[in-house]
């Protein structure tokens, strides 16, 4: 039994990560000139983004602005902290005929029945990970936890089922619902190299299985909540004069992923009995960014009344 869990927890696993959203190796292609960062400075009495059009245009300017910026200086580079979570709920192992369809199988019946066990053995000490970029740290470009910019990973309004903005004290807050489509991932994470996913994970899971391909398909279903989201925070500042206005700086920005996958390989090694099967899982990815333009290394919350120019 342990085998059997420790095969399958393998191969979820590394079709799992290898498809995680937002990591750096994803993007193709070559970079835009970069400009440099002027904060947007938006009077949130009168202009704060209210319309989708306006939220999403707004979304699009400010995260075009941070990835694209290459002019900061260790005064006022933002320092980033991402922390990274990942869930995959629903494992199944169904045989594949000689047209390619999945089918139950009698044969994979002992292995699916240790779905729970593989999910926790699969979500034990590594569901979590995490990354830092110094504040003023002027060796690592901001893209490194980001997918890089490259003029196409635009959001568009045909990605947005729904756009939401407030101002909270000294917060602006955005809260943006994702449709379920793979052009609305391309357009705001970027896309993947198949071959180079399917080649990083077959060097990973080789002793268990040779993994032809996968299709990956992103769930927008209102009744289980199961909506890929971006929900993002700005800072707000007092003018002193009766006004607010944003400066440009992002606080936080969160963005959870939430896709159905399905990946066809052909066992091998002491699995081979098994022959071609498909795995299915839902996976939920989550990337959580903090944004430090203080020099706070403690990562806490900004706290904008006490920053002095």
């Amino acid at each position: 039994m342990k085998k059997r869990i420790t095969f399958l927890t393998a191969i979820v696993l590394c079709v799992a990560m290898m498809i995680s959203f937002a990591s750096c190796s994803a993007m193709t292609g070559e970079e835009e000139e970069s400009t440099e960062f002027v904060a947007a400075t938006v009077p949130v009495t009168d202009d704060v983004p209210v319309s989708e059009a306006e939220i999403i245009a707004f979304y699009n300017d400010i995260l075009t602005k941070l990835q694209k910026a290459d002019m900061f200086d260790e005064t006022n580079k933002p320092g980033i902290n991402l922390n990274e979570s990942f869930s995959v709920d629903n494992i199944k192992l169904l045989a594949l005929d000689n047209n390619g369809e999945a089918t139950e199988s009698d044969a994979l019946a002992t292995l699916n029945k240790s779905a729970k066990a593989i999910k926790d053995r699969m979500l034990g000490g590594i569901k979590t990970d995490s990354a830092v970029i110094a504040f003023g740290d002027m060796a690592t470009p901001v893209s490194t936890l980001f997918y890089p910019y490259d003029g196409t990973t635009q959001l568009t309004a045909e990605d947005v089922i729904k756009a939401d903005c407030n101002v909270d004290g000294s917060k602006m807050n955005i809260a943006i619902t994702l449709a379920g489509d793979v052009n609305t991932v391309n357009n705001v994470f970027g896309t993947r190299d198949k071959a180079a996913v399917l080649s990083a994970i077959n060097e990973q899971s080789k002793a268990y299985a040779n993994v032809k391909d996968y299709a990956v398909e992103y769930i927008a279903d209102e009744e289980n909540n199961t909506y890929s989201t971006i929900n993002l925070t700005v800072e707000v500042a007092n003018n002193g004069d009766g006004t607010y206005s944003c400066t440009g700086r992002i606080m936080s920005l969160e963005i959870k992923v939430i896709c159905d996958v399905a990946a066809d390989m052909t066992c091998a090694g002491s699995f081979a009995q098994y022959g071609d099967v498909q795995v299915q899982f839902r996976f939920t990815d989550r990337k959580y960014y903090e944004f430090d333009w203080i020099g706070n290394a403690t990562w806490e919350p900004m706290a904008t009344e006490e920053v002095s120019e």
